[in-house]
């Protein structure tokens, strides 16, 4: 899969825009491909892209990432793409139907007995993901399925030494409430939830309360944009404390 597992965006929307909003899941992308590459394995990209024939943004998007990578390591991966479907048969090509990857083996005229290992990797796999698609797809052509923290290297944030404010950030279903209890439980962090607080008003009052306790505290909420985040940056400020992001855009740590 390509948004949200090997690329997310720069403007904290749910998927990159264009080819200037986007940026790697972790800067480990590129050399794990690429070990992936010399290891023997063909990469392929697999994606869904419903804006594809509207507008030039997506065709131009998928074209820098591969740009990058050929940079990067000498080489590009196959990509594969699906349109928004036209009729109901064209529904095929689109994740979880496995009508990319039949095109695929056709290209290269194999069969799927040809295939000795198949893994697909993608952050759409059902429970409280945003969708289904990639778990469907890796179950449709018979690939054994993993989730970007299991191919790339990401590792779970240390707590500060000293009184910090943690801002998460991330779309629902993104894990920033399993980090916000873990911080509490582990590390003795004040966990603030806007969604059990019920605004952002009460949410900031709640901080601004808690910062007289002296301990760090993390604050759960998308904090999607600029607006939502500046006024713990100037909180922050006024307290002289250090402030940090912790932007999830999958679900599980190591």
């Amino acid at each position: 899969d390509l948004d949200g597992t090997l690329i997310t965006s720069k403007s904290g929307r749910k998927w990159a825009q264009n080819e200037t909003d986007w940026i790697w899941l972790t800067q480990s992308v590129p050399s794990q491909l690429d070990e992936y590459f010399r290891g023997g394995w063909t990469v392929v990209l697999i994606t869904n892209q419903s804006e594809w024939n509207r507008s030039i943004a997506p065709r131009n998007k998928i074209e820098s990432v591969l740009h990058i990578l050929e940079s990067s390591n000498g080489w590009r991966p196959w990509c594969m793409v699906a349109t928004a479907p036209t009729k109901a048969k064209d529904k095929k090509y689109r994740k979880p139907g496995r009508g990319l990857y039949d095109e695929f083996l056709s290209i290269l005229k194999i069969s799927v007995s040809d295939v000795k290992q198949l893994q697909m990797c993608g952050d759409a796999y059902g429970d409280d993901s945003w969708s289904d698609t990639d778990i469907g797809f890796a179950t449709a052509i018979g690939a054994t399925f993993i989730r970007p923290y299991e191919v790339f290297r990401m590792h779970m944030p240390t707590p500060s030494s000293t009184q910090e404010l943690v801002l998460l950030m991330g779309n629902p279903g993104s894990g920033k409430s399993t980090t916000g209890r873990r911080f509490a439980s582990e590390y003795g962090y004040i966990h603030i939830e806007q969604d059990i607080v019920g605004s952002k008003t009460k949410t900031l009052k709640s901080v601004k309360d808690a910062i007289q306790s002296g301990r760090s505290i993390i604050i759960d909420a998308t904090h999607g944009t600029k607006t939502n985040r500046d006024p713990y940056y100037t909180l922050a400020k006024e307290h002289t404390l250090p402030l940090r992001i912790l932007w999830h855009v999958y679900r599980d740590w190591e």
